[in-house]
């Protein structure tokens, strides 16, 4: 079974993983075959985007829970954006992206453990206003930079709990990452 996903939406899901956490599973992505979803946090940000699936002999997962899944360690620097899909073959553990006429194969070294249960904390649309909330710009703005953007303007969407920001970029190739900002305290 192979996952696709486009590169930007990879990039931008991969900026928002941890690097060198304590937290071993906060330094990779999740391949979410619950929900069909590729996702990163770090702890104060989480990253979210849908893939595909093609074929039809999907792997036993390695992750067994609430959420059924896969867990990579992440990519350090981001993957070329001039391909069209990146493919994640978890059975092989291999991920392929095209790097302008070359086609590149990188191995995945899977993590031991499991991930957090991002479904718990992810923003969940209500629309109800509430007074303020801080949150640091630098979780927006990186995962669209990774995804090779100078400028890409982002939709905020508050509700009533306090505990969750939802954002959504407004570049094409982009609008079907999702973002979950956590607040900070000022």
């Amino acid at each position: 079974m192979l996952y696709t996903i486009n590169p930007q939406s990879f990039n931008a899901v991969m900026a928002c993983s941890a690097v060198d956490d304590v937290r071993y599973y906060l330094n990779s992505f999740f391949v979410d075959v619950t929900n069909n979803r590729l996702v990163a946090a770090n702890g104060h940000v989480l990253a979210m985007a849908p893939f595909e699936k093609e074929g039809n002999n999907e792997p036993e997962p390695d992750i067994h829970g609430p959420l059924k899944g896969f867990l990579f360690q992440r990519l350090r620097k981001p993957i070329s954006n001039k391909g069209d899909r990146v493919y994640i073959d978890c059975g092989k553990r291999t991920l392929g992206y095209q790097s302008g006429h070359d086609w590149k194969e990188v191995d995945l070294a899977p993590v031991d453990g499991r991930f957090v249960d991002y479904t718990r904390v992810t923003y969940s649309g209500d629309t109800q206003a509430i007074a303020e909330i801080a949150f640091n710009t630098e979780y927006v703005a990186k995962p669209a930079r990774w995804a090779g953007f100078d400028y890409c303007a982002a939709v905020f969407e508050f509700n009533g709990q306090l505990n969750a920001i939802g954002v959504q970029y407004q570049k094409p190739e982009l609008t079907d990452v999702r973002i979950t900002l956590m607040p900070v305290r000022i």
